[in-house]
């Protein structure tokens, strides 16, 4: 999955009341760059993929979210995980090394919808500012 799964062209193009052809690129952009700014902000990863954080001294502290699983390392034990409110905390022994989680929704319909409206409404500031010239 990718962006563009979650809000696709013709989504956007539905939105924004755009009927032709000419700005497909720039919306993509846009969709793009619209996702990935409330993922920054929010750190929710509105589709899922293996990331990888590191452990010092054999802790890690995850703000991303949905996690989904452990992928490595292959023995870690998700018992000894501490999830907080806005944060979790994995503990594996006491060495620094990597660990890498499967974060981010598995499917589309599982995006919180006001998600996908605030990244809309990012796509249509974007556009309609860049089509008037105003900044």
């Amino acid at each position: 999955m990718a962006y563009l799964d979650v809000i696709s062209l013709e989504t956007a193009k539905n939105y924004l009341r755009v009927d032709d052809t000419a700005d497909d690129a720039s919306i993509t952009r846009m969709i793009k760059s619209a996702l990935s700014y409330v993922e920054r902000e929010t750190n929710i990863k509105v589709y899922q993929r293996d990331l990888t954080y590191f452990m010092q001294d054999g802790v890690a502290y995850v703000y991303d979210h949905p996690i989904d699983s452990v992928v490595t390392p292959a023995d870690y034990d998700d018992d000894e995980t501490v999830r907080k409110q806005n944060y979790s905390v994995y503990h594996y022994g006491t060495k620094s090394r990597d660990l890498t989680l499967t974060v981010g929704y598995a499917t589309a319909s599982e995006v919180p919808n006001e998600l996908i409206d605030v990244a809309l409404e990012i796509v249509d500031i974007l556009y309609y500012q860049h089509e008037t010239g105003k900044s």
